[in-house]
């Protein structure tokens, strides 16, 4: 799970990397939409299964929809932050700044219980 999600984030560094209008960056973004996509698919099917073993039957619906509309709102409050960011910086500078950014979530996850689970657990 960590990995996937680690890879997913290295893998982001690629976007950055295409600045001219060449073969060479729709090659790199093409790369970077394919394996990283994949990558983090495969992260959020570990995250809602092991939401879905932990949780209990009753609290799913909701506890899912908290979680769309939580990702549904910090979508374009960080789309927001980034454009007046990118308009106030350099627009390469804010965009590194978010592939960076975007590495801290596999060492959150490092640092929290999931990193000890070796198998999923039984539901009751």
């Amino acid at each position: 799970m960590i990995v996937l999600l680690f890879g997913g984030r290295v893998i982001a560094v690629l976007a950055p990397l295409a600045w001219d209008d060449g073969w060479t960056s729709i090659l790199l973004l093409a790369s970077h939409q394919l394996f990283s996509d994949a990558l983090i698919v495969g992260f959020l099917i570990h995250d809602i299964s092991l939401r879905q073993t932990v949780l209990p039957q009753a609290a799913l619906g909701r506890a899912n929809a908290s979680f769309h509309v939580v990702a549904g709102l910090l979508m374009p409050a960080g789309a927001a932050v980034g454009g007046v960011l990118a308009s106030t910086f350099e627009m390469y500078a804010v965009i590194w700044t978010g592939v960076v950014g975007g590495l801290v979530a596999p060492f959150v996850l490092l640092a929290s219980p999931v990193r000890r689970l070796r198998h999923m657990l039984e539901v009751e």
